[in-house]
């Protein structure tokens, strides 16, 4: 793999941050048009991308692979939730910025930005790993996530199955899922849909959460010490104990380097825009996205070289 192109893949999708940022100033995008675009990006772009990501033909190491990657993101996530409930309790923060930091220790950029990194290191087969080991990260999502967002609402408490079975992101892993196990082809002009469609995820979701940093102070942001320590966190303490559990049970390959790499991923983008959909602190949480993202130029290079 070459660290250079990982280290530019994660440039890039900080400078389409920046990008985004400025489009508002020129007036390009507006407060309306970014909410459109995230709904366009969650429901449209991200399942074209996971449909797209799992286009493999049934095989049976893989699929040894993939089912113990399925089992270390479950053991990740429900450590994550445990470390992340510790951690808000431990903050002394308003109703609607708790849920943001705890969602941003939980869920990492894994969608956005950790599927082209992934790439990048990895190629495609590790980009189908990626897509089964985020199964957890949208069953999470859908329910932990929008308790963390929506716990200042007097009725944001109250899941409902539905939106879990029904979220377009769980039906399209369903969909790669039975493709995979089937080897099943689809024609190739729908390929060439679903693969065009999700190429225009990340891009769009890196202009949307700059876009999002609009009104926000740089001077807070980098005044806000919760908001360091958050990012220590995401991007140093997450991988690093992911790294040194998972050599301590012998994993070592595309099993270690997939979980590693993503739990070392920038605060996710769908917190951005889920917090502007739930009524939390979206400026607070596009603060998070866009400093663990700047820092992550540095991190993911460093993660890289210690699985090397």
């Amino acid at each position: 793999m070459a660290l250079t192109n990982v280290f530019h893949q994660v440039f890039v999708l900080f400078l389409e941050i920046v990008l985004g940022f400025f489009l508002v100033q020129i007036r390009i995008f507006d407060d309306g048009m970014v909410r459109r675009l995230s709904v366009f990006i969650v429901n449209v772009t991200l399942p074209a991308l996971i449909i797209s990501a799992m286009d493999f033909a049934y095989d049976p190491v893989m699929m040894k692979n993939a089912t113990m990657i399925l089992l270390i993101g479950l053991g990740y996530y429900l450590a994550a939730i445990v470390m992340a409930s510790a951690y808000m309790k431990l903050i002394h923060v308003k109703p609607r910025q708790e849920g943001v930091y705890g969602f941003a220790l939980i869920f990492a950029n894994v969608a956005f930005m950790g599927y082209p990194v992934i790439q990048a290191i990895f190629g495609n087969e590790g980009l189908f790993y990626a897509a089964v080991y985020n199964i957890w990260f949208n069953v999470f999502l859908y329910t932990v996530g929008i308790l963390l967002l929506s716990k200042h609402q007097k009725d944001g408490n109250h899941f409902q199955l539905k939106k879990l079975i029904a979220n377009p992101n769980l039906v399209a892993l369903a969909i790669g899922l039975i493709c995979f196990l089937f080897s099943i082809d689809k024609p190739e002009p729908i390929d060439l849909v679903f693969e065009q469609i999700g190429g225009l995820t990340t891009p769009l979701a890196m202009l949307t959460v700059g876009a999002m940093l609009h009104g926000s102070s740089i001077r807070e942001m980098v005044r806000n010490r919760r908001l360091w320590l958050t990012s220590f966190l995401r991007l140093v303490w997450m991988p690093l104990v992911t790294y040194f559990v998972l050599k301590q049970f012998g994993v070592e390959g595309l099993t270690l380097g997939i979980p590693v790499v993503m739990s070392g991923m920038p605060a996710a983008a769908n917190g951005a825009i889920f917090a502007q959909i739930y009524g939390a602190d979206y400026q607070l949480s596009s603060q998070t996205v866009f400093l663990t993202t700047l820092l992550s130029v540095a991190t993911i290079p460093l993660l890289v070289l210690l699985l090397n």
